[in-house]
């Protein structure tokens, strides 16, 4: 089937509405009302991150993405590291006076 070119007269501005009629013989409880969620999602099922681009893109790739559980992790990372860096700098003062006494 060859291909028509189109040309500007097979357009119009005209755009098709329907009749005021359809809408006068609709009754309000034949209208479609939507229905509210039953259980709402958490935040770690899928529900909106308000105000954070990147938490919502994260939640956009991984549905399951919980940013209360990754703030928690980051806390307890965070606090290791901070233990391992005293202890660090514990061993580092004690072989210091070590190096001091011989």
């Amino acid at each position: 089937m060859p291909y028509k070119l189109l040309q500007k007269s097979d357009y119009t501005d005209e755009v098709p509405q329907l009749p005021p009629e359809y809408f006068q013989q609709q009754q309000p409880d034949q209208q479609r009302q939507p229905a509210a969620p039953q259980n709402p999602p958490t935040a770690g099922e899928g529900a909106p991150i308000a105000g954070n681009p990147i938490a919502m893109f994260f939640q956009s790739l991984l549905p399951g993405f919980d940013p209360e559980a990754l703030a928690a992790a980051t806390a307890a990372a965070e606090a290791e590291q901070r233990a391992i860096m005293q202890q660090v700098q514990q061993d580092q003062k004690q072989q210091r006076e070590d190096g001091k006494d011989d």
